[in-house]
């Protein structure tokens, strides 16, 4: 394409709204543990876990209900600009090696405690000002470890025994044959 070719497709695109400058103003804005970045689409995964259950010589299923699944982002994104290089790298330094979950901050969920399981770049000859990003999370939640619990046989058995020897003590102590 010619230079001035291009110069009248770019003009042509800043009148019409269709050029690069329109598509980056398009973008929605976003972040992971405070490293911003660009988007054009998200998919969202939501759900209800279900344990189906199908039993031997019955026609009737059953579908027990285990709670909320755990919600999921997929993200086509970028990082923009001249220093879109050092902004990659920033990106990919909050996505990798992190055992704790990160701030992913999106403009319709708010702020959610998320962990990155998938961030990849793609450099092309034809973008020198960004860089298209797939970014995938997953929601953290919380961790249940078990809990201690009392033994409570024990227990009244060691109480159920501390009553008998206080009965026989207290039998030894006031009981008389004498009259």
């Amino acid at each position: 394409m010619s230079d001035a070719l291009t110069a009248v497709s770019a003009l042509a695109g800043a009148v019409t709204g269709t050029g690069v400058d329109s598509w980056i103003r398009m973008l929605r804005p976003a972040s992971f543990r405070g490293v911003p970045f660009h988007f054009d689409s998200i998919r969202h995964g939501h759900g209800f876990r279900r344990a189906n259950h199908q039993y031997p010589g019955r026609n009737t299923p059953w579908s027990e209900p285990l709670g909320h699944g755990q919600r999921t982002w997929s993200i086509t994104g970028y990082v923009i600009g001249d220093t879109y290089p050092l902004q990659r790298a920033a990106l990919l330094r909050a996505c990798q090696n992190q055992a704790e979950p990160g701030a992913l901050v999106l403009p319709i969920e708010g702020s959610v405690q998320a962990d990155c399981t998938t961030c990849d770049f793609q450099d092309e000859r034809e973008t020198t000002r960004y860089s298209p990003i797939t970014l995938e999370f997953v929601e953290h939640g919380e961790q249940r470890y078990p809990t201690g619990r009392e033994d409570t046989t024990a227990q009244l058995g060691t109480a159920a025994g501390n009553l008998g020897d206080a009965e026989r003590t207290s039998f030894l102590t006031n009981f008389s044959v004498s009259a």
